[in-house]
């Protein structure tokens, strides 16, 4: 893929350059195409005048008309000698960028849509001694069931295939092998059953809190008595014979009144 690309890329330049005739430059000016970007891959003209008229002494030496040289933009294109003709000058070549890529190949086309789901169920009664079956598909009553009936002893689980028109529906069936004559019912007899007594529960007796007993007072401490100081006995002694007595009290059992020794008269010095 990257020959064939590079093969219309140099188809492509080789068919600009055939447009140009390529001739030496010795001229004073110059008519350059400018170019930006990077060539064969996102190269376009600059905008702006284009072509422009340069020196002839701006072209790199070897560069001829028809040939292009690299600048600080991207590429420049000697288009034709400059001589001051009235008529314009040539157009501009297209940049120097590949083919656009081919168109993506179409999607593949859609997956058939899948089988419509059917929905079936199968149903079985017990009629007098024997199984009955019946079904559904979609919802609507089947047109048969295989088997149809089953024996009232049949016990397990049995494969039934449901159909209605031409859908045809496989599902199964658990029988107990309970299907038969019932056996009379037999009546229970009736007891009668007193009804239970019941004695009233006796009242629950709470006893009362005994009380605290309350504390003793202590008695009180009687207060102290000081007794009173007695008097001192006074004695009084009277004078006997005119002689006065005095309260004498002494260690023995003499003491009481006694008599007062006068004094003696005092003696004169002469």
């Amino acid at each position: 893929m990257s020959k064939i690309v590079a093969a219309l890329v140099a188809v492509t330049v080789l068919a600009a350059l055939a447009a140009v005739p390529v001739f030496a430059i010795d001229a004073d000016k110059v008519f350059v195409c400018k170019y930006v970007g990077t060539p064969g891959v996102d190269e376009t003209l600059q905008t702006g005048q284009n072509p422009i008229s340069v020196s002839g002494s701006s072209i790199p030496e070897g560069v001829e008309v028809g040939g292009s040289f690299a600048d600080e933009q991207g590429r420049s294109l000697v288009l034709a000698i400059d001589n001051g003709q009235e008529e314009p000058p040539p157009e501009c070549p297209g940049p120097e960028n590949p083919p656009p890529p081919p168109p993506p190949p179409p999607p593949p086309p859609p997956p058939p849509p899948p089988p419509p789901i059917v929905v079936g169920a199968a149903a079985v009664i017990c009629d007098g001694t024997v199984f009955r079956l019946s079904g559904t598909i979609d919802g609507q009553t089947a047109d048969s069931v295989a088997p149809a009936t089953l024996p009232g002893t049949t016990k397990g689980t049995i494969a039934v295939v449901v159909t209605r028109g031409d859908t045809s529906f496989a599902t199964s069936v658990t029988v107990n092998g309970d299907c038969g004559p019932k056996p009379p019912a037999v009546t229970p007899p009736v007891v009668t059953t007193p009804p239970p007594v019941v004695t009233p529960p006796k009242p629950v007796v709470v006893p009362k809190p005994v009380p605290k007993p309350k504390p003793v007072a202590k008695p009180k401490p009687k207060p102290k008595v000081t007794p009173k100081p007695k008097k001192p006995t006074v004695h009084v002694c009277k004078p006997v014979n005119g002689h006065k007595r005095v309260w004498v009290r002494t260690m023995g059992p003499t003491h009481g009144c006694q008599y007062v020794k006068p004094p003696e008269p005092e003696k004169l010095t002469g």
